[in-house]
C-alpha cells in the first residue's frame, strides 16, 4: 500500500480564548484503508504559529512533535495499522482580534469540523459552511461549523471573525486579564471616591 492512499476520515480543531492565548485542541483519525500497517512519512504541520504542542495519549513509538521549516509538527517515528488511529495535539497561539488560520495538509481530509467555546464570534471562509451554535454534552455550547473535504496538498482556511471577549480567571491564563467592564467600574469607583 502506497502512503498517499492514508487519509484524514475526519478532523476536529476546538478554539477556545484562555486570556491572551487561543488554546487549541485538534484531534483527527488517520485512516489506513489497507491490509497492511503503513509509515506515514509526511509530518503533519499544526495551525501557523503554533507554540507548546503537546500530543495527548498518542504513544511515544508512533508520533511525536517536530518541526516542518522550524514550524512545529507531527512526525510519525512508527507505522500506522489497518483502520483508523486517533492522533490528539493540544498547543497555544498568541490570540488577537480578527484570527485567520492556516492548515497544511498533506493528507486528504474527507470531513473538517471547527469548534469555538466563544459563541459571540464567528468562523468563516471560503471553503467553511455557516456555523451554528451547539449545546453539547455536560450543558456545554460551542459554535460549531463545517469545511470542505480537502484534497491532499491542500490546505484548511478560516477566520475567527469578531472580537474574541476575554474575562479574568481566578486560576491559569486567564489571571490577570482585566476586561472592559471591569475597567469602568474601578473608573466609576476611582471618581466616586474622589468626589468625597
Amino acid at each position: 500500500m502506497s502512503v498517499a492512499a492514508l487519509t484524514i476520515a475526519r478532523i476536529h480543531i476546538l478554539l477556545a480564548l484562555r486570556g491572551d492565548v487561543v488554546a487549541v485542541k485538534e484531534w483527527m483519525f488517520i485512516e489506513n484503508a489497507g491490509q497492511a500497517a503503513v509509515m506515514a512519512t509526511a509530518p503533519l504541520p499544526l495551525l501557523s504559529g503554533a507554540r507548546g504542542a503537546e500530543l495527548s495519549d498518542v504513544p511515544a513509538s508512533l508520533a511525536r512533535i517536530g518541526s516542518v521549516g522550524g514550524a512545529p509538527a507531527i512526525v510519525f517515528v512508527g507505522v500506522l495499522p489497518p483502520g483508523q488511529t486517533k492522533i490528539e495535539v493540544n498547543y497555544e497561539l498568541p490570540a488577537k482580534a480578527g484570527m485567520k488560520f492556516m492548515k497544511a495538509m498533506p493528507y486528504a481530509a474527507k470531513a473538517v469540523v471547527l469548534m469555538s467555546e466563544k459563541t459571540d464570534v464567528d468562523i468563516v471562509g471560503s471553503a467553511i459552511q455557516p456555523s451554528s451554535v451547539r449545546k453539547m454534552g455536560e450543558g456545554t455550547t460551542l459554535l460549531v461549523a463545517r469545511g470542505n473535504p480537502v484534497a491532499a496538498g491542500g490546505v484548511i482556511e478560516f477566520e475567527w471573525k469578531g472580537t474574541p471577549r476575554t474575562e479574568t480567571a481566578g486560576t491559569g491564563a486567564g489571571r490577570g486579564v482585566t476586561t472592559e467592564a471591569q475597567r469602568t467600574q474601578r473608573s466609576e469607583g476611582e471618581e466616586k471616591g474622589g468626589r468625597k
